[in-house]
C-alpha cells in the first residue's frame, strides 16, 4: 500500500506554513500505515519487500512529524518520532534531524556527539558550527593565570560545564573574586554555541510551575537568593525576561549566572533578551564601565564576548500556548508569532526591525490604541493593541518587563497584561521591591503568586571606588536616555567654557545634566528649571548644588545674566503639545516643534546647546537662530534606534555692550543708569 500520496498532501499544507493541518494529515497516514504493518507482522509477511517498502514510507511519515513537531516547539514530541524513524531506518539524514532538535532544545553537546558521528556533513548543516570564528581567534590569545582557585577540570580548553562549575562561580562571586579573562570567555563562548542555535521563541509545556523574573539589572547578590529558594534540581521552569546588566553593580556576575543555569539546565532555563542587552546601551549605562574596572587591559575583548552573546538571547517566550512572555511589549502593527520567529534577531547595536523595537522597547498605557512613546523609541500601547495580539495568536496573557513597578507586580488593560520586575532598592532607592511570579501552568486561566526579591549585602569587588548609580526615578519624570547623554557629549566637549559662567538648563527632568555641571564645571552657578514639580524635586536630591525653579522656558529670568543656557526639548511628533507630567517632557507638537520654536524665538543669551532631532529639521532651527544673531555648528551627531539621528547644536552669539543694554532699558541716551 502507497502512502505517499498522503504524504505530498501534507507536505503541501507544510509548504504553506500550515504545520497543524500537514501534522494533522501525517498523523493520519502514519496510523493507517502502521496498522497495515501491524497485520504484516500478524501475518508473517513482515520480511517481504512491501513491508520493508512500507517500512520505508513509515519512517517518512515518521521524519514529517518530527519537522512539523520542530516547527511548532513541540521538541520533546519531534525528539520522539526522530527517534522511531532511526528505529526503523538508520539515515544520515535522521540523524541530522535528532541533532537540529537537540540543538534547538539548549542540548548542544548531545547534537554536536550526534554531528560527529554522521557520514555526509551536509545533514548537520542546520546546526550551527561550535564557535563565532572572530571570538575563537581571540579565544587562543588568552591564557590562563597560575594562581587559579578552579579545579583543573574546569579550566580546559573544551569547558566542563556542570553544577560544579556553578557552585564554584557562585563562591568565587561571595569572596568578591573576578573571574579569570580565560574562563568567562570560555563561559560566554559556550553560551554562544547554545543560544545561537535557539529559535527567537521558545516554547514551554508542561504542567509544573514556571517562575518569572523581570528586570534584574545587575542586582546578582539580590536574585541568587531567590534562585536558591526555588531549587534548579526541583521540577520546575524559570523564565529570565532580560536586563541581566546595566544600573546594577553586579551585572557581569548576574548574567553569568543565568547563562550557566541555561547552559546547565537547559530544558528548565530559558532567557529572554532585554533592551539592555544590546551595545548602545550598554555603552553608556554601566556595562561597558563595569567591564573595563574588571577586566582591566582585557576589557575590550570580554565586551565584545559578552555583546556576541547578547545578540543571540531569543527574544521572547510562551507558556502552554497561552502565556506570551516578552521584555517590552509590542509594536503599533498586527503581529503573528510566527512573524517574531522570523525576525534577525542578531543585531549588537541599533536595531531597524519594527517588531524587534516594540518587543525591547514599548510600555502599556491606559489609552485604547497607540502613543509616541516617552521613551523616544517604541511605542506607548493600549489595551485594543493587547486584546488584538492575544485575539490573533489565541493567548490568554501578555507578561512583560521593562519598567519598574512599585512591588515588583503591575496589572494592565484589565488583567490581559502584567508587568513584573525583579531587582529591588533599584537603582539603590530604599523604597523599591522586586519580585519574580509564579504560574500554575495546569490552572485554565493565570494565578499567579509573587514571590519576592530583597535585598542583599554585596561584597566589595575591588579596592577601587566604585560607579555610583542613578537612584530611583519616578514614573512621571522623564528618565535619562540616549538624548541625554548625547547632550552631555556636547557639553564634556566644552567643559572648559563652562567654568565660572551662570548655567541654566532648561526642563532639568531627572537631572542628570546637572549631575554632570556639578562635577565639571569649575566654578558654575549652575540653575535648574522644569514645569514638572516632581522633575525638580528629583533633580534637587541628585544635584544638592544647585539652584531650583518652577518655571516655563525663559519666561521669568533676566536673560542678560544668564552665560549658557542648555536645553532639551521636548521633540517627539504629537497630536499637540504641552500637557502636564511625563507628557510634558516628549510632545512637541507638529513636527515636534511647537517647543522648541517658542524657544528660540525668546532666547537671548550668549551661548545655547540645543538638542534637535533630524525630524525637527535642525537646518531650520538654525536659520532661526541666525535671524536672532546666533552662529550655530552641530557639536554631536548619533544616530540612535531605529534610525533616528540626535543632533546637538551649540549656538553663540555677541552680548552688546553695557551701553547699548542701558539704552534698551531706559528709552535713549548712553546715560542711563546700570
Amino acid at each position: 500500500m502507497d502512502f505517499g500520496g498522503e504524504r505530498i498532501n501534507g507536505n503541501t499544507y507544510f509548504k504553506q506554513q500550515k504545520y497543524e493541518k500537514a501534522l494533522e494529515i501525517y498523523m493520519g497516514a502514519c496510523m493507517k500505515a502502521e496498522s497495515v504493518l501491524g497485520e504484516m507482522r500478524t501475518q508473517g509477511t513482515a520480511a517481504t519487500d512491501s513491508a520493508k517498502d512500507l517500512c520505508d514510507q513509515i519512517s517518512l511519515l515518521y521524519f514529517n512529524i518530527s519537522v512539523s513537531y520542530t516547527k511548532l516547539g513541540f521538541f520533546e514530541n519531534a525528539l520522539r518520532f526522530i527517534d522511531k524513524a532511526l528505529g526503523l531506518k538508520h539515515s544520515d539524514k535522521f540523524l541530522g534531524r535528532k541533532a537540529l532538535v537537540y540543538a534547538k532544545m539548549g542540548n548542544y553537546r548531545a547534537a554536536l556527539q550526534i554531528c560527529n558521528g554522521v557520514t555526509d556533513r551536509n545533514e548537520c548543516k542546520a546546526v550551527q558550527p561550535v564557535r563565532c570564528a572572530d571570538l575563537e581567534d581571540m579565544f587562543k590569545l588568552i591564557n590562563y593565570p597560575h594562581d587559579l582557585s578552579f579545579e583543573h577540570r574546569y579550566c580546559q580548553e573544551e569547558l566542563l560545564v556542570d553544577e560544579g562549575l556553578i557552585a564554584s562561580v557562585t563562591r568565587e562571586f561571595r569572596e568578591g573574586r573576578v573571574l579569570p579573562t580565560k574562563l568567562i570567555c570560555a563561559i560566554l563562548r559556550e553560551g554562544y554555541a547554545v543560544l545561537s542555535n535557539l529559535d527567537n521563541v521558545a516554547f514551554i509545556d508542561t504542567s509544573l510551575p514556571v517562575y518569572v523574573f523581570g528586570d534584574t539589572h545587575g542586582q546578582y547578590f539580590d536574585i541568587l537568593p531567590a534562585i536558591k529558594k526555588i531549587g534548579m534540581r526541583n521540577e520546575v521552569r524559570v523564565v529570565f525576561n532580560g536586563d541581566f546588566v546595566d544600573r546594577g553593580e553586579n551585572s557581569v556576575e548576574n548574567f553569568i549566572l543565568v547563562l550557566l543555569l541555561k547552559l546547565v539546565f537547559p530544558d528548565k532555563v530559558f532567557l529572554n533578551r532585554g533592551n539592555h542587552e544590546f551595545d548602545d546601551l550598554n555603552r553608556i549605562m554601566g556595562f561597558a564601565a563595569e567591564i573595563k574596572e574588571k577586566y582591566r587591559l582585557m576589557h575590550d575583548i570580554v565586551y565584545l564576548f559578552f555583546s556576541k552573546v547578547f545578540s543571540m538571547l531569543p527574544v521572547a517566550t510562551v507558556v502552554n500556548r497561552k502565556v506570551f512572555i516578552a521584555h517590552g511589549g509590542l509594536p503599533a502593527e498586527p503581529m503573528l508569532i510566527r512573524d517574531i520567529q522570523a525576525i534577525r534577531r542578531n543585531v549588537q547595536g541599533s536595531c531597524s526591525d519594527s517588531k524587534l523595537v516594540g518587543l525591547m522597547w514599548s510600555d502599556p498605557g491606559e489609552i485604547d490604541e497607540t502613543m509616541p512613546s516617552k521613551r523616544g523609541v517604541g511605542v506607548t500601547f493600549g489595551k485594543n493593541i493587547t486584546q488584538r495580539f492575544l485575539q490573533q495568536n489565541n493567548l490568554r496573557l501578555l507578561v512583560r518587563s521593562h519598567e519598574f513597578v512599585t512591588n515588583g507586580f503591575a496589572s494592565h488593560h484589565g488583567g490581559r497584561a502584567v508587568t513584573i520586575f525583579s531587582a529591588p532598592n533599584y537603582c539603590q532607592s530604599k523604597k523599591s521591591a522586586g519580585c519574580s511570579t509564579k504560574m500554575f501552568s495546569a490552572c485554565p486561566w493565570y494565578a499567579p503568586r509573587l514571590c519576592p526579591c530583597s535585598r542583599q549585602p554585596t561584597p566589595c569587588f575591588c579596592t577601587k571606588e566604585r560607579p555610583q548609580f542613578t537612584p530611583m526615578i519616578p514614573c512621571d519624570v522623564y528618565s535619562p536616555g540616549e538624548d541625554t547623554y548625547a547632550l552631555i557629549d556636547a557639553l564634556e566637549r566644552n567643559t572648559g567654557a563652562l567654568a565660572n559662567k551662570v548655567v541654566l538648563e532648561v526642563g532639568c527632568g531627572s537631572g542628570e545634566v546637572l549631575c554632570f555641571l556639578e562635577k565639571s564645571a569649575r566654578g558654575a552657578l549652575l540653575v535648574g528649571t522644569d514645569t514638572n514639580g516632581r522633575a525638580l524635586a528629583v533633580s534637587r536630591m541628585r544635584a544638592e548644588g544647585c539652584s531650583y525653579i518652577l518655571a516655563d522656558l525663559l519666561c521669568c529670568f533676566n536673560q542678560e545674566l544668564v552665560d549658557i543656557v542648555v536645553f532639551n526639548p521636548p521633540y517627539v511628533e504629537t497630536e499637540d503639545a504641552g500637557g502636564t507630567g511625563i507628557y510634558s517632557s516628549y510632545s512637541g507638537g507638529e513636527v515636534g516643534r511647537a517647543v522648541i520654536d517658542r524657544f528660540v524665538g525668546s532666547v537671548k543669551v550668549p551661548v545655547v546647546f540645543l538638542l534637535l532631532t533630524r525630524k525637527n529639521m535642525p537646518s531650520e532651527v538654525i536659520r532661526a537662530l541666525k535671524g536672532r544673531g546666533y552662529a550655530s555648528v552641530v557639536v554631536v551627531e548619533r544616530r540612535r534606534i531605529l534610525g533616528e539621528t540626535l543632533v546637538v547644536v551649540r549656538a553663540e552669539r555677541h552680548r552688546p555692550p553695557p551701553a547699548m543694554i542701558c539704552c534698551a532699558y531706559t528709552g535713549g541716551g548712553a546715560s542711563g543708569k546700570l
